[in-house]
């Protein structure tokens, strides 16, 4: 799993973790940790200390959820759906201006 600096925005470093299939452990006051609690992409967490009682209480079934959920992001970025959503929502406001 990949583990970025804790109280840190979510980064190239988070979205690239995710595109090559990494959960993700992020602090619970980051922007994006919605985006990951939604989405079942990680570990929302206040300190590092937080990750060994993650790790001692994560089931085998919470686990192969979470890597499944990881697996459909992943393609997602590699193929660009995010961008192009974003895209596809920016010509949309510029066509109304």
């Amino acid at each position: 799993m990949a583990l970025p600096e804790c109280q840190k925005k979510f980064s190239h470093f988070d979205s690239g973790s995710l595109a090559t299939g990494l959960p993700v452990f992020i602090w619970e006051e980051a922007a994006e940790a919605g985006f990951v609690k939604e989405n079942n992409l990680g570990f929302l967490i206040k300190s590092l200390y937080d990750i060994r009682g993650i790790f001692d209480s994560l089931t085998e079934e919470d686990y192969r959820e979470l890597v499944k959920n990881v697996s459909n992001v992943s393609e997602k970025i590699r193929n660009d759906y995010f961008t192009k959503r974003a895209l596809s929502a920016a010509e949309k406001l510029l066509t109304t201006i």
